[in-house]
């Protein structure tokens, strides 16, 4: 426990020394860098100590004089395995921020940057340490500030105001959803330590749930409380993006796996909530990633697809739980969090290699991008190792957690009956579809951004590669999610004792059986692509090479124009679920016996945005507008008042009112 209270203090002494350095930009980026890698390093060994141990958790306390609060940290195999990858890709995104700050001169404050960021990872850590329900709501509370201070760290741009507004609305709600929580769960005593919370809490299940939902699932980006993850994540520095999609939202699925224990014994109501979130969300966040023009909002809503498959997991486990099937139960939880360790792992590689793409060709818009891999070989193949790892090719990281998910639901399918059985299935056909649709996303993304020529101006200056500070952290990531992707029955391993503490009955050995194969097969065919690669190279070496244009159809100039656009290489899905997606379309077609030019834009919409939470906030507003002209400056307004109040009290005094005890 000394190694991760070491930690917390020098994430808090990193910020403290960023301040106070914040007028020196490169001083502060360096002391903020070096405290983010230096506690991750330490609390990392903390957290695979405790992963490997046998023995029991590690436990600090110490005094405080806060109402019902007390400084009390556990260290246990479940905690462990979310503060695993907090302190790994934090210090790993710290280092692409020294990078990727010092390429934006006229950016973010390097000083305020770090501070908020090392902010950021202290209260993650005590948010996954807590073992008070006080000290967890505080630490909530500072994670909540510490990131939005980071989204909107871009203080020029109205759309990082508006994005920072948007999370900061959410994120009280679901704090006020917790705080609610916290109250019905807590003990009737002096103390809400998590350890005396009962087993079984007098409210009803449904309304716990729901408050654990709204809670811990805004943070987690589970359907429909996502909203806010698109434009916070496409409005921050990538580094801080990195951060909040392969982290931040892991501490939601932290909240989620540590509480629901708490409501009582596992219900089919929530296995069956959660498993259809968890689809609706996997199949959105796909749909909408593919239709998506800016590189960092198809990231951000591929974000909300693997949140989908990380709930849709989870709930296959409470199901296998609520139906007495330990099996079905060990495979969805060890498939929910391999998928929480895999996509941690994929989302910072990609979010760091987009990031470092678009600032140094000046625009996020996929359609006028083109020509990344030869320009910057090295920076296009990180990329395309995260989209691969993302896209759960065999051979790179995302593979795993699809697959156990898989396992999971035609397990329940062939075992379970009735409700069970059919959301199985239902699960099934979700879960498929969202993968076709998730390589068509990476697919439509490597291909419009990588390959091709480059459709628009490409400014002179973003010739030049991307720094070590920026290449040196990516090359990590990317070779974690090879690794990932050779010996995923190694993660699973890993994994299995913070599984054991939610399925006691379980056995780990059956998964790591079923993964050994796909790791063979990962091996098999990565070897297979790296032997084609060198063999094409050592032919190109042998024999001339003769440049031409590839077929021009019958134009004798292509240009650039003439490729593929992003928007028409997603057509045939988009059009297929237009009366989902509701794609907005501008054309102005050929005008006059001479045109000159054409215009044609799309523009797809989150729905839940436009359909549910505008109309709603619009009411409510306007009933809060109706309210205020009643508070008018006229003393003819007050004196009605002050007689309809009197009027009221002299009718409860003297009016015969039969009180029945």
């Amino acid at each position: 426990m000394i190694a991760t209270l070491g930690a917390i203090a020098i994430w808090f002494t990193g910020a403290l020394a960023s301040f106070v350095a914040r007028r020196q930009p490169a001083r502060a980026a360096l002391l903020g860098a070096a405290a983010a890698v230096a506690g991750g390093l330490l609390g990392g060994a903390a957290a695979l100590r405790a992963i490997a141990s046998r023995g029991a958790s590690e436990v600090f306390s110490a005094g405080w004089s806060v109402p019902y609060g007390a400084l009390t940290l556990r260290l246990d195999a479940l905690a462990a395995a979310f503060l695993l990858p907090l302190c790994l890709i934090g210090a790993l995104c710290a280092v692409y921020g020294v990078g990727y700050l010092r390429a934006h001169e006229d950016g973010p404050s390097p000083g305020a940057s770090f501070t908020a960021y090392n902010l950021l990872l202290a209260s993650m850590a005590v948010v996954t340490l807590a073992a008070n329900l006080v000290l967890l709501l505080m630490a909530w509370e500072v994670m909540t500030l510490a990131s939005f201070a980071l989204v909107v760290s871009d203080q020029e741009s109205r759309a990082a105001r508006g994005a920072g507004f948007l999370y900061l609305v959410f994120s009280h709600i679901a704090a006020g959803a917790l705080l609610l929580l916290f109250i019905l769960l807590a003990p009737g005593g002096g103390s809400w330590d998590m350890a005396r919370v009962p087993a079984h809490a007098a409210a009803p299940f449904a309304w716990l749930f729901v408050l654990v939902l709204i809670g811990f699932g805004t943070k987690a980006a589970i359907v429909p409380f996502h909203v806010w993850l698109p434009d916070a994540h496409a409005a921050a520095p990538a580094h801080v993006s990195a951060l909040m999609s392969g982290v931040m939202i892991t501490i939601g699925f932290y909240g989620m796996a540590r509480f629901l224990p708490f409501l009582g014994p596992p219900n089919p109501f929530a296995a069956f909530v959660l498993v259809g979130l968890g689809a609706v969300g996997a199949l959105g966040g796909a749909l909408l990633a593919l239709v998506q023009r800016d590189a960092k909002r198809v990231l951000a809503y591929s974000t909300v697809d693997n949140a989908g498959l990380v709930t849709l997991a989870m709930g296959v486990g409470v199901m296998g739980q609520a139906t007495g099937a330990p099996r079905i139960a060990m495979l969805g939880w060890t498939a929910a969090l391999v998928h929480v360790w895999t996509h941690a792992l994929a989302k910072p590689l990609l979010f760091g290699g987009i990031g470092a793409i678009a600032h140094a060709l000046a625009s996020r818009d996929l359609e006028r991008w083109g020509g990344v891999l030869r320009r910057w070989p090295v920076l296009g193949t990180l990329t395309l190792i995260g989209g691969l790892s993302i896209a759960a090719i065999p051979g790179f990281a995302g593979v795993a957690g699809e697959w156990l998910i898989f396992r999971a639901l035609f397990e329940a399918a062939l075992s379970l009956s009735g409700p069970a059985r059919v959301t199985a299935l239902l699960g099934i056909v979700a879960v498929a579809m969202t993968a076709a649709f998730s390589v068509a996303c990476y697919v439509r993304l490597i291909g419009i951004g990588l390959l091709g020529v480059p459709r628009g101006e490409v400014r002179e200056s973003s010739r030049v590669a991307p720094g070590p500070a920026v290449i040196a952290p990516l090359a990590v990531i990317a070779m974690l999610c090879v690794t990932a992707g050779w010996f995923p029955q190694a993660i699973a391993g890993m994994l299995a004792r913070p599984v054991a503490s939610l399925v006691p009955r379980g056995d780990a050995t059956l998964v790591t059986a079923m993964l050994q194969p796909l790791g063979v097969l990962g091996m098999a065919l990565t070897g297979a692509f790296a032997l084609l690669a060198a063999l094409r190279a050592a032919l190109v070496r042998k024999s001339a090479v003769r440049e031409a244009v590839t077929w021009d159809c019958g134009y004798a100039r292509p240009g650039p124009r003439m490729q593929y656009t992003a928007a028409s290489l997603a057509e045939p899905v988009s059009s297929l679920f237009a009366p989902m997606l509701r794609t907005r379309i501008e054309a102005l077609g050929l005008t006059g016996l001479w045109p000159s030019s054409a215009r044609w834009r799309s523009r797809t919409l989150d729905q839940t945005v436009t359909g549910v939470y505008r109309p709603a906030f619009g009411g409510f507003s306007s009933l809060l507008l109706r309210l205020r002209d009643l508070q008018q400056p006229r003393v003819t307004t007050y004196l009605r008042y002050v007689v309809l109040a009197l009027l009221v009290v002299l009718a409860l005094l003297f009016l015969p009112i039969v009180v029945r005890p």
